[in-house]
């Protein structure tokens, strides 16, 4: 098959040595390079198609997720083959995309350290959590952090897993999937949700109103209420 190589960024951007395109994901890099190849041809999230250092990138997002995340489910149920994406074709039929380093990097892109991309990947969320926040005497608050994950390790759901998981955003064209609303926010509900975010350490929830389009299938957020009891407060909450 056809070999694609490029350039893997310290901040985990992919430089295409071709035409210097610049890919944010590994799911972006695989979908453009597939989609060159045989256009017809549907692709999932990217990380069985990306090699770094001869070695698929799920092979190291399964390590890092034993590591990290003892309790989570076997790497083969969190696939999203089981939602739409085709099962991989031989090695030899298959169009390679390969990364290399240029940088020093300490570890692969997939598995960089735990505490620095959930400090980057933390912010793109609603709810900022940190263990340290100390409330009332008498209250036992959750004292383990929980990091984001990405849309293509969720696999289908389950009662098993836990609702309140963070998840990295990321684009329905990064996933093969068809965009099948917009959602427009309010710029007094940014400036109350971001208040809301600093008046604890902890992870903030709350509700948000607004109405839906049918026509435009627009989604507009108009209201926020916040929560006063934390998502940390195992009591109350």
């Amino acid at each position: 098959g056809k070999k694609f190589v490029g350039d893997l960024g310290a901040d985990g951007t992919i430089t295409w040595q071709e035409t210097g395109q610049v890919f944010n994901s590994p799911s972006a890099w695989a979908t453009h390079c597939k989609r060159l190849v045989n256009p017809a041809k549907k692709s999932g999230c990217g990380w069985a198609s990306v090699r770094y250092k001869g070695q698929k990138l799920d092979q190291y997002k399964a390590a890092w997720l034993r590591q990290h995340q003892p309790n989570a489910p076997p790497p083969a149920e969190e696939s999203l083959a089981s939602e739409g994406e085709e099962e991989e074709m031989p090695e030899e039929e298959e169009e390679e995309v390969t990364r290399e380093g240029r940088v020093p990097v300490p570890e692969p892109a997939a598995a960089r350290k735990p505490e620095e991309k959930s400090k980057k990947q933390q912010c793109k969320s609603l709810g900022r959590c940190a263990p340290t926040d100390h409330g009332p005497p008498g209250k036992r608050l959750e004292s383990k952090p929980r990091l984001p994950v990405r849309y293509c390790t969720l696999g289908t759901r389950d009662s098993a897993r836990n609702p309140q998981t963070l998840v990295e955003v990321t684009t329905f064209g990064a996933v093969n999937k068809f965009q099948p609303f917009n959602v427009a926010i309010s710029s007094n509900v940014l400036l109350l949700l971001d208040f809301h975010s600093h008046l604890t350490r902890s992870e903030v929830v709350g509700y948000l109103g607004g109405r839906w389009d049918t026509n435009t299938q627009l989604l507009t957020v108009l209201r926020a209420f916040p929560c006063r009891t934390r998502l940390g407060d195992a009591e109350a909450a």
